[in-house]
């Protein structure tokens, strides 16, 4: 996630950037990422991924990188999965 990313939660949200930072997300490898949640299919995945129906629940607050999908060759949640992996081992 970006700084813009971050504001944009923020205004969605209606809290300052300080109390979003602090409740939607944390910090791997020197990445700001989306917190996640318990998911019946992945494990885990964005606490804003509605489980039973497979949705955004703050698609117009989402994330640029949520922003840019179909446009990628695969799911951005896919690459957040294969670097916190990869960070993780390190």
């Amino acid at each position: 996630m970006t700084k813009r990313d971050i504001n944009r939660l923020a205004n969605y949200f209606g809290v300052d950037v300080e109390t979003a930072q602090r409740r939607l997300h944390h910090h791997l490898a020197g990445e700001h990422i989306l917190k996640r949640k318990a998911d019946p299919i992945f494990g885990k995945a964005c606490k804003f991924l509605d489980p039973s129906t497979r949705r955004c629940t703050i698609y117009e607050g989402r994330p640029s990188v949520c922003r840019e999908f179909p446009d990628r060759t695969r799911c951005a949640y896919y690459d957040l999965l294969t670097f916190e992996a990869l960070a993780t081992r390190r």
